[in-house]
C-alpha cells in the first residue's frame, strides 16, 4: 500500500496547513527533487536536521500535514447545529481497527449539507472503501468553510 492511499491529498493538506490543523500528523507531504511525496514526519525531520548540520539552507514552506483517516476522524465533531437542529455524526467501528461503517444519520447530514448528485458518488466510494481520507478531509473542510465548525474546536 502506498502512503498516499492512507493520507489526505496534497490540496487538502495545503488547506489544513493554512488553517493550522494537524501540525502533529504522523505523515507529511513534502517536496524533494522528484516532486511531492508522502513520508513519515520523523523521517522528514531527520533529513532536514542532516541538511542543516551540513550547512545547507532549509525551507519548510513545502511541508504539509498529511493526516490519515483515523487522525481526521479523531477531530470530526460528534454533531453540528444548523438552524437550531443538531445533526449527529454516527461513525462506528466494526470488526476492529481499520474498518468503519457510515450510519444513516451521517448520510442524512451529508446529503443535507452537500450537493446530493455530486457527493452521492463520493459517499458510495467512501462506503466501499470504508474510510477514504480524501472524503473525510473534504467533509471536515466543508464544515469549517461553511462555519458549521470552528477551527479552534477542531484543534481542541
Amino acid at each position: 500500500m502506498n502512503l498516499t492511499d492512507i493520507c489526505c491529498n496534497l490540496e487538502h493538506a495545503k488547506r489544513f496547513k493554512e488553517l493550522g490543523l494537524f501540525d502533529d500528523s504522523v505523515f507529511v507531504w513534502f517536496r524533494d527533487i522528484n516532486g511531492y511525496r508522502v513520508e513519515s514526519r520523523g523521517i522528514v525531520l531527520k533529513i532536514l536536521q542532516g541538511l542543516i548540520e551540513n550547512g545547507r539552507q532549509v525551507k519548510t514552506d513545502d511541508i504539509y500535514p498529511a493526516p490519515t483517516s483515523d487522525e481526521i476522524l479523531m477531530v470530526l465533531p460528534t454533531y453540528v447545529n444548523r438552524d437550531g437542529k443538531n445533526y449527529y455524526f454516527c461513525m462506528m467501528k466494526e470488526g476492529g481497527v481499520g474498518t468503519g461503517i457510515l450510519e444513516y444519520d451521517y448520510l442524512e447530514l451529508l446529503l443535507n449539507f452537500f450537493d446530493q448528485k455530486r457527493l452521492l458518488r463520493e459517499i458510495t466510494q467512501f462506503l466501499l472503501n470504508q474510510k477514504n481520507p480524501n472524503t473525510l478531509s473534504k467533509i471536515l473542510l466543508y464544515l469549517i468553510d461553511n462555519k458549521l465548525v470552528k477551527v479552534e474546536e477542531v484543534k481542541g
